[in-house]
């Protein structure tokens, strides 16, 4: 009798050691979505330093603001980045290594804030365009707007 007592103690312990166990090892997942704020703006120009716009064409300066709350790196590598214009893609121009231009080859990691510039030429009329940024890892971006001032 005593061993049957035993026993039905030491299945009712482990029965209860079992329980906890099971709500330790499934804890709450929290779903986070993280993202990169980014807003560019663009003028045209025909000459930068000593480069001239081919004819019928322009150089489309474009500035770029990222801030980034990923733990993917972006960067400002002017051959990860292309300007799309009526269906056509455009790859950086050599001015964009000029002095008077804010190029940088750097990387944002998380928390990173950083400005810079690329330039691209463009036929002349071209008024709207889209950025592509193409590095093989890409965090989720989100336009802000707000990030670069209208200069007036």
């Amino acid at each position: 009798m005593k061993s049957r007592i035993l026993v039905l103690m030491v299945v009712i312990i482990m029965g209860g050691c079992a329980e906890q166990g099971t709500l330790e090892q499934t804890p709450r997942q929290e779903s986070t979505t993280e993202f990169c704020d980014f807003d560019w703006k663009w003028y045209s120009t025909s000459s930068i330093g000593y480069f001239d716009a081919k004819s019928g064409y322009q150089f489309a300066v474009v500035t770029i603001r990222i801030v980034n709350h990923t733990s993917i790196p972006v960067s400002t590598n002017p051959f990860y980045w292309e300007l799309e214009a009526e269906s056509v893609l455009y790859s950086p121009h050599t001015a964009t290594f000029d002095d008077s231009i804010n190029s940088l080859d750097a990387e944002i990691r998380k928390n990173g804030d950083l400005t810079f510039q690329i330039v691209f030429e463009i036929p002349k009329g071209i008024t709207r365009a889209t950025l592509h940024y193409t590095a093989f890892s890409s965090p989720q971006f989100r336009r802000d707007e707000s990030l670069i001032e209208d200069e007036e």
